[in-house]
């Protein structure tokens, strides 16, 4: 069942309230009183116009709910599917049953601990039972036999009996359950312990909004315009709050749901237009001439061919650059894939046209391997390359500084440290930023910024010094702004490429070099590990090499999981004494981390044991092993970027998730920790099934969500209240299009028919207009 967040409105109401001791006026409505009235204002809700927009969390709609037989029959099928079936996925969400209690039973475990039992019934011809393990002496007491009940929680079949583990649960009052009996739709409201407390229960908050909608429904304002209501065949605003919190029947209930799912997505995808346009309309970039004879000496020289899906990406960029309109373009492509070299060829076209050229990593490490590989792929031809990062002693960064400065300096590889006020280019003219998510909006500000600074010299930030005549003319008002183009480290799903990145123009390379072979991944199970390590052994014996990765550093007493430094002297002394392992993890220095990696890719070690810091080590061809020990502790895109370790070369690459026996791993005793079982058993089916990365995002980001999957707040992504990021696609592809095609149309929203959208889209992004120029 969909469950709906919180509304923007009401956080900010919200945060209005923690700040104020002011009265609530809701305190004088009939059956509120201060208590209530208190509890509701600490939700955002304080006049009576605030309960129409806490809208209802999901719903208790009797031809929509499984029962019991229903629900038994999808769990059998769900163990009986590949992990990425919809049946499997859906089945790790919340899952409601209206049921009635048959019996409460306690019973003993442990040391003289309590547990109490519920059975459940719906007269399907299967029962249920909700577990408690903890409380049992308040569960037992509030539960009677026939209680009719909401139940909701992820399920699990085991032993034959379908189980919840403390589930939340809501009483059905008997006027409810006659009306749950004929058929209506019951709201279910988000209820805080404080609003239960206050005996704020579901029917009391629908008789509450029952007794202020008539009155309040006319001050609400229509957000859309009439032609969009129009052709997309949606209610007015008015309508869809009625039937959110009093639906008349299932098909009008999902068309105000649509209706209101549509209009957050809009006005998002609104604000990405408007960002998009203005950076094509406001700022100039210089133009780069797409032929290239740098490029094309490097292309000759390549001992292999790029991908057809290289070559299309590159059309794709050299069309962009060739105008004064910057590019702003993602680029995203499976580990290995080949996104380095597209990027390089794109730098040495904007070298040939006169321009400086940066590409930005999120680590050390990273920036490392970028400047090795594109000093080794320009070995010889003249194009400087320069490397600026944080840990360079002053001498040695104040050469650099200057090659930058005079431009003798072609390309700028660095971290962070490329945006530092002492750091002046010379005429920066296309940027390169690798792993977009992990820089935060002010961060590529400062580059872009750098950027403009590069053209002026000292012209206040306006007139470009190297465009022809005629671009000069019609810069005059713009700032200059260069070509950026934004590589993901791992595929986006397409929701959220829409979403997220939705302002920059998109390509994908989605096929691999054609001398790649898939990796073969599968899952091996503990008692199986002396196996596994004389499959090690024979691969090193044939003269190549293997990564064995554990999550953690040191041991920990607090959580049951394999460290790197303790095994790798177990490894060491008892199951490779005659090989050389070298240790690679977070907390060695910089300069210690670069010296391990470096002296594995020479082949100084046969094997290297190390954390998840190796995610993004240098590319080493000749390691054809990954073994990632305690995989259930891993997430599914971390699981992926690891596993992309191996398989850089032609060689026939293995990935193998060593953990425990028939996945009895413990997660403690959390009362989520059934569910997160089940999902590493998802994560790790996965990866033995596929090797294709965006399937691997897909599933994800459906485990996941969106804020666990980008870190929503640090993107700059909404909080939807209606929309589900990992299924909602046909609904963000219509908001998109009729939000850019709307911009397209009335850049400024000046049309009175626009005149609603003008006036909403103000309100929700008045804070906002600063960051509306940065990609």
């Amino acid at each position: 069942m969909s469950e709906l967040k919180e509304s923007p409105v009401l956080q900010e109401q919200k945060s209005l309230k923690a700040s104020t001791k002011d009265v609530s006026p809701l305190q004088y409505m009939k059956g509120i009183g201060p208590r209530r009235a208190e509890a509701l204002a600490l939700e955002g809700m304080l006049a009576p116009a605030d309960l129409l927009r806490f809208y209802p969390r999901s719903y208790i709609d009797r031809n929509a709910i499984p029962s019991l037989r229903e629900l038994r029959t999808a769990l059998l099928n769900a163990q009986q599917q590949d992990a990425f079936s919809d049946e499997s996925i859906k089945l790790q969400g919340e899952i409601t049953v209206v049921v009635f209690v048959k019996e409460v039973r306690e019973r003993v475990y442990g040391k003289n601990r309590s547990m109490v039992v519920v059975e459940l019934d719906d007269n399907s011809g299967t029962k249920a039972e909700i577990v408690f393990w903890q409380q049992a002496t308040y569960f037992k007491k509030i539960f009677e036999p026939d209680q009719l009940l909401a139940v909701s929680g992820v399920p699990v079949y085991e032993y034959g009996k379908i189980q919840f583990h403390h589930p939340e649960i809501e009483k059905i009052e008997p006027d409810d359950a006659d009306l749950y009996r004929e058929g209506q739709i019951l709201p279910k409201y988000r209820l805080t312990q404080k609003m239960k407390d206050a005996g704020l229960t579901m029917r009391v908050m629908r008789n509450l909004i029952a007794s202020v909608i008539d009155a309040e429904l006319p001050s609400v304002e229509e957000t859309l315009s009439s032609e969009l209501l129009a052709k997309l065949n949606f209610p007015d605003l008015q309508t869809a709050v009625r039937q959110l919190h009093f639906p008349s029947t299932p098909a009008t209930l999902a068309t105000a749901r649509e209706r209101m799912k549509f209009e957050e997505l809009f006005f998002f995808e609104l604000l990405l237009a408007m960002r998009h346009k203005g950076v094509k309309t406001f700022d100039k970039a210089p133009p780069i001439l797409p032929k290239s004879p740098k490029a094309r000496a490097l292309l000759d020289s390549l001992p292999f061919d790029l991908t057809s899906a290289q070559k299309r990406v590159l059309r794709e960029i050299a069309a962009d650059v060739q105008s004064t309109e910057p590019m702003n373009r993602l680029l995203q492509g499976d580990v290995g894939s080949g996104k380095t070299i597209v990027a390089l060829l794109a730098m040495l076209m904007a070298i040939d046209s006169g321009y400086q050229c940066a590409l930005m990593a999120p680590t050390e490490i990273l920036a490392e391997q970028h400047y090795n590989t594109l000093s080794s792929y320009l070995s010889g031809t003249g194009v400087n390359v320069v490397q600026l990062i944080g840990g360079q002693k002053v001498r040695a960064r104040r050469e650099i500084a200057e090659k930058i400065a005079s431009g003798e300096a072609n390309i700028v590889v660095g971290t962070h440290a490329l945006f530092q006020s002492t750091v002046e280019y010379n005429k920066l003219g296309f940027v390169v930023i690798d792993e977009q998510h992990r820089f935060g909006v002010m961060q590529r500000a400062e580059l872009k910024k750098k950027a403009t600074q590069s053209f002026t010299k000292g012209v206040n930030g306006h007139l470009p010094l190297v465009i022809g005549e005629d671009i000069h003319a019609q810069a005059s008002n713009a700032e200059i702004s260069p070509h950026i183009l934004v590589m993901s480290a791992t595929p986006i799903p397409r929701t959220l490429s829409m979403t997220l990145y939705g302002d920059l123009d998109v390509s994908v390379i989605d096929e691999l070099p054609k001398n790649r072979k898939p990796i073969k991944t599968k899952v091996v199970f503990e008692s199986k590990l002396s196996q596994v390590f004389d499959f090690i052994r024979e691969q090193v014996t044939k003269g190549f090499q293997a990564y064995i990765v554990y999550p953690l550093v040191e041991k920990s007493e607090k959580v049951e999981a394999k460290s790197a430094v303790e095994h790798y002297e177990h490894l060491q002394q008892e199951v490779f004494p005659d090989l050389k392992l070298g240790l690679l993890h977070g907390q060695m220095f910089w300069y210690e981390k670069e010296d391990a990696m470096k002296a594995f890719k020479n082949k100084e070690f046969h094997i290297l044991v190390a954390t998840t810091v190796v995610e993004v080590g240098i590319d080493v061809p000749n390691a054809t092993v990954m073994l990632i020990e305690n995989a259930e502790r891993f997430g599914l895109s971390q699981l992926h970027q690891l596993r992309g370790r191996v398989g850089r070369g032609a060689e026939q690459s293995f990935c193998l998730l060593a953990t425990k026996d028939h996945f009895k791993f413990q997660l403690g005793k959390r009362d989520n920790a059934e569910s997160e079982r089940k999902s590493c058993i998802i994560r790790l089916k996965t990866m033995q099934e596929t090797t294709d990365g965006f399937k691997v995002a897909e599933v994800d980001l459906r485990l996941r969500g969106p804020g666990d999957f980008m870190g929503t707040r640090q993107s700059g992504m909404p909080e939807f209240v209606f929309t589900d990021l990992a299924s909602d696609s046909e609904a963000i592809a219509l908001a998109r299009t009729e939000a850019f095609s709307l911009v397209a149309a009335d850049p400024h929203l000046r049309k009175s028919d626009h005149a609603n959208i003008r006036r909403e889209f103000a309100r929700q992004n008045q804070k906002d207009f600063t960051f509306l120029d940065v990609a």
